[in-house]
C-alpha cells in the first residue's frame, strides 16, 4: 500500500515539474516578443505660401511681429517613436522650418536644447543679412513652440541680437516720430581676396557690391556716431573716431558734403542701429 502511494506522489510530482517548466518557457517566448514603436501626432504652423512671408523682413520691412500673426496655416506631423520633449521640438522646428524654407545652416536647431522648462536657441556666426533672416525665424520658432506646455521660456543667444554690417547710407530720415536710415550693404576686400576675384586693387583693397538691395533700419535714440574725416585736430592730421551727435550726422546728407558718399559701419541689435562709424578710405 505504501509502495503504491509513493508511486502515485512520483507521478503527481513529475506531472507539476514538467507543467511548471513548460508555464516558464512560455513567458519567456512572450518577453522576447518585438515591442510596438509609440508615436506622437503634434502639429506646426506655416504661412500659406513661404515665399510670399519673405516680403514681411525684407530689408526694407522688418515686420516680425505681422509675419508670426500670419503663421496661421497649420500642419498636423506623426513623429514615429517614444520622443522627449527636446527631440520632439527639434523635429517640429526641423519640418516646419524646411517647409518655411528656411536654411538649416543658420537655424542650428541641432544645438537646441531644453533643461527646466526653457529652450535655449543658438545661431551660426553673425553675417551681413542676419537680421533679416532672424526677422523671421525668430517669431517662427515662437509660434511653433506654443504648442509645447511643457516650455516655460525660450532664450536667444546674444548673437541673435546683433549683426555688423558695412555699406553705403542712402537716405536718413524720420517717420512717426522715429528716425531711419536705409542702407546698401557692400564687402571690402583685401587685396589677396580682391586679385581671387580678378578685380584691380589699386590701393590694397577693393569694393564689392554684389546686391543693390536696400535695408532700411530704425536708428536708436542712443545711437553712437564716430566719424574719421570729419575735421582735424591742431596738429594737421585727422581727427580720428570723433563723436558726433544724431543731428549732426543727419546734416551730412542734407549737404553736398562728400562724407556722405564713403562707407560706413553700422552695429545692430534687436533691428535697431546702435552704431555707425565711418570707415576710412585711403
Amino acid at each position: 500500500m505504501n509502495k503504491k502511494l509513493l508511486i502515485i506522489l512520483a507521478v503527481i510530482v513529475s506531472t507539476l515539474t514538467i507543467g511548471a517548466g513548460c508555464a516558464k518557457q512560455k513567458i519567456i517566448n512572450l518577453t522576447n516578443l518585438p515591442l510596438v514603436a509609440s508615436s506622437t501626432v503634434t502639429t506646426y504652423y506655416t504661412y500659406n505660401q513661404p515665399v510670399d512671408g519673405i516680403s514681411y523682413c525684407d530689408g526694407a520691412n522688418m515686420d516680425s511681429g505681422g509675419y508670426k500673426a500670419a503663421l496661421v496655416k497649420y500642419i498636423t506631423l506623426t513623429l514615429p517613436g517614444n520622443l522627449t520633449t527636446e527631440e520632439r521640438i527639434k523635429s517640429v522646428l526641423d519640418v516646419a522650418a524646411d517647409n518655411e524654407q528656411f536654411n538649416r545652416v543658420y537655424t542650428r536647431t541641432v544645438s537646441t536644447t531644453f533643461e527646466n522648462g526653457i529652450i535655449t536657441m543658438h545661431s551660426a556666426d553673425g553675417w551681413a543679412g542676419s537680421s533679416i533672416f532672424y526677422c523671421r525665424w525668430k517669431p517662427f520658432v515662437e509660434k511653433n513652440l506654443e504648442q509645447f506646455s511643457e516650455v516655460k521660456k525660450i532664450e536667444w543667444g546674444k548673437e541673435f541680437e546683433s549683426e555688423k554690417a558695412m555699406g553705403y547710407i542712402k537716405y536718413i530720415y524720420e517717420k512717426d516720430k522715429k528716425n531711419y536710415l536705409s542702407i546698401d550693404y557692400i564687402q571690402w576686400l583685401n587685396k589677396s581676396e580682391c586679385m581671387a576675384k580678378n578685380i584691380e586693387a589699386p590701393g590694397g583693397f577693393c569694393i564689392l557690391n554684389q546686391t543693390k538691395d536696400i535695408r532700411t533700419f530704425e536708428i536708436s535714440k542712443n545711437v553712437e556716431i564716430r566719424m574719421q574725416t570729419l575735421s582735424h585736430t591742431v596738429d594737421g592730421n585727422y581727427n580720428w573716431n570723433e563723436e558726433i551727435n544724431y543731428q549732426k550726422f543727419k546734416n551730412i546728407f542734407t549737404s553736398s558734403s562728400s562724407q556722405k558718399n564713403i562707407p560706413y559701419n553700422i552695429g545692430i541689435e534687436n533691428n535697431k542701429v546702435v552704431e555707425i562709424t565711418e570707415q576710412y578710405v585711403p
